[in-house]
């Protein structure tokens, strides 16, 4: 499970039961974000923060080997890892100071980076169909919230909004 908070200390990942009794512990502890386990169970994707240069990259930890590997060598950060259905590949957001790029690499490794999406601001996939022809994007709002959209994988596709929520940071909350 995994319970999102505010420390300075390092995260750790921790296999746990269903009453919440620790099983074991996954790999060093670090500054993780964004975990994404593998259809399949046997692998888990994450961003790992970097504080000596403000920057995080995609790693993906084997379990059977015990394993992690760096997946992502960018200066920009690479944010929001998600599989592909298949388990064969890692999508996952390029952000820059003014523009980002949805990306996918194979899970293995190998292979180029490949850019599947161009978008201005700060921007990232949220979710991705099980056919793999659509992308749910969160992308930053003037409000300071993130908006969604619909994208289908083809590079020159438009995106369709689907949830503005500019409007909802302002508004008050209902009583």
């Amino acid at each position: 499970a995994y319970v999102p908070g505010v420390s300075d200390a390092p995260d750790e990942l921790v296999w746990v039961d269903r009453t919440g009794r620790e099983l074991e512990k996954v790999g060093e502890p670090g500054a993780y974000r964004n975990i994404a386990l593998s259809p399949d169970e046997s692998r888990v994707a994450y961003e790992l923060a970097d504080a000596r240069n403000d920057n995080s990259d995609v790693w993906v930890y084997e379990f059977s080997r015990k394993v992690a590997s760096r997946l992502t060598f960018a200066t920009e950060s690479d944010d929001w890892p998600l599989w592909t259905a298949d388990g064969s590949a890692i999508v996952f957001s390029m952000v820059g100071d003014d523009s980002s790029a949805i990306c996918s690499r194979m899970a293995n490794g190998v292979g180029e980076v490949k850019i599947l999406a161009k978008i201005a601001g700060v921007a990232g996939a949220s979710d991705i169909s099980p056919d793999g022809k659509y992308f749910v994007i969160q992308k930053l709002g003037e409000g300071g919230a993130f908006d969604l959209f619909l994208k289908e994988t083809t590079p020159e596709s438009a995106m369709t909004p689907l949830l503005t929520l500019n409007s909802a940071l302002t508004s008050p909350l209902p009583t």
